[in-house]
């Protein structure tokens, strides 16, 4: 078992299938064709590349990337909504996408949905190593983020999603 300290994830490892889905909000990072970083908010459902449980992936990946990364810009918002921490990410030059599905019971996108859009998008060259590291692990070869108000990871990667999806 992976211990995490108080308040973030626990990740399970199981004989059966490998890292177990966590069952409450992660973030994880990815990259686009043009290197630009985006942070996903699963929402405890939206599905997560295999790759970042490979990956040294971290439940408090949200405040890493707030307290390393310096504010760059503003925050465009696709959607209004209480997110402070959401908008904060994008004033620190990153595309944000979440798993709404979580909020609605009809009309599933079953996609995430680019919250917001930085002013001024860092490209993962500007990351410290360990953010970098993690940013090219699921690299969308055919995705802009600007372009993007949807991404789909399972289209492009295998995924792992809750038991009960």
């Amino acid at each position: 078992m992976l211990k995490r300290k108080a308040g973030t994830l626990i990740w399970r490892r199981t004989v059966k299938t490998g890292w177990e889905y966590p069952r409450y909000d992660l973030t994880w990072i990815g990259s686009d064709s043009a290197g630009k970083v985006a942070a996903f908010i699963t929402g405890g459902e939206g599905p997560i590349p295999n790759g970042i449980f490979l990956s040294v992936a971290d439940a408090a990946l949200e405040g890493v990337l707030l307290e390393l990364l310096p504010v760059v810009g503003s925050a465009d918002l696709s959607y209004e909504g209480n997110f402070d921490t959401l908008v904060e990410l994008c004033e620190r030059g990153i595309f944000v996408y979440d798993w709404s599905d979580v909020h609605r019971v009809e009309g599933l996108k079953r996609a995430y949905e680019r919250y917001g859009s930085p002013t001024n998008p860092i490209h993962t060259s500007e990351l410290p190593t360990y953010l970098k590291d993690l940013s090219i692990v699921v690299k969308f070869k055919e995705l802009r983020f600007d372009e993007a108000p949807l991404v789909r990871p399972d289209v492009f990667y295998e995924c792992r999603y809750p038991e009960w999806t």
